[in-house]
């Protein structure tokens, strides 16, 4: 029974640790560099991440080591046309970004 109840709540964290945080606004920043990281921060911030402690050591910035072109395109394209974009972020990326997962512009 205690095994069971310790696999159960196991599952229960690991359930609860992999939902997303989205937050919406305009892009203000953008940081890459020569490896293709990527990152953005919106004129909103990251209020739902925060409150939701997807990265505990985040420092405001959110990105992804290996951006796929596409979403390099998209991000540069949003902050270009002053668009607002839809962020869903989950856990970090290394140890001072929150992961982004997917961008989707309006």
């Amino acid at each position: 029974m205690k095994s069971l109840l310790t696999i159960s709540l196991l599952s229960l964290c690991s359930f609860v640790s992999s939902a997303a945080s989205v937050d919406k606004g305009k892009i203000i920043e953008i940081y890459t560099n020569y490896a293709g990281h990527v990152a953005i921060k919106l004129d909103t911030g990251f209020v739902n991440a925060e409150q939701n402690t997807e990265c505990a050591t985040g420092n405001g910035w959110v990105g992804i080591y290996e951006a796929h072109e596409h979403m390099i395109k998209a991000i540069y394209s949003a902050k270009e046309n002053g668009s607002e974009v839809t962020v869903t972020t989950n856990g970090c990326e290394g140890s001072q970004w929150t992961k982004l997962n997917s961008i989707y512009i309006k």
